[in-house]
């Protein structure tokens, strides 16, 4: 049969991804809780008023190294590239997902975190779902989806190559998106991923 013939689109629309997870999942209140206080603790970001920036570097469990830690500041560039080709103001607010305690460490102590532009949320959600030991994850789940689900409220996302910042990025709709490995800022189209 054709998709006509079935009633379905033609074309699947932008974020298909998004729509499938919105019928499929909702988040429980325990964390609709958890991203409140996510909120709080980063200064109620605005929806579609802050950068998200996501480095992933492999530090947490036995995960493969994906970025060195020393990509922060290149990470950080591509998010002022982003701000200013979307035209946000100067204070548009930048929120960092990493699994790298020492680099959020470097982050906190930045003059970006000490001016209140660059927020760094607590270490709880630094795991990984899938690779961290079964008593990490039970105690920082909630406050990795936590950020996972602020990730996808941001006006635009700096990616490094992993599924946490993608699908983030998807689920939420984000319009724009960049991936900054290796000191690159290219912007990328996940409406159709």
């Amino acid at each position: 049969l054709q998709a006509a013939e079935l009633g379905l689109p033609l074309r699947a629309p932008p974020f298909l991804v998004a729509e499938i997870f919105d019928v499929l999942f909702a988040p429980s209140p325990a964390l609709r809780q958890e991203l409140a206080a996510l909120r709080h603790s980063v200064g109620n970001p605005e929806d579609g008023r802050f950068i998200a920036v996501h480095l992933r570097t492999g530090d947490v469990a036995w995960d493969p190294a994906r970025h060195g830690k020393t990509e922060l500041s290149s990470f950080l560039a591509c998010a002022l590239k982003a701000e200013q080709e979307l035209g946000l103001p100067a204070d548009t607010p930048w929120l960092l997902a990493t699994d790298s305690a020492e680099v959020a460490q470097v982050a906190a102590s930045s003059a970006e975190a000490a001016s209140g532009k660059l927020r760094v949320p607590g270490g709880l959600g630094r795991i990984h779902i899938d690779r961290s030991d079964m008593g990490d994850v039970l105690e920082g789940v909630s406050a990795n989806y936590a950020e996972w689900l602020l990730f996808g409220h941001a006006a635009a996302v700096v990616l490094s190559r992993s599924f946490f910042g993608e699908t983030a990025a998807e689920v939420g709709r984000v319009p724009f998106a960049y991936f900054a490995p290796g000191g690159g800022c290219v912007r990328t189209e996940l409406s159709s991923s």
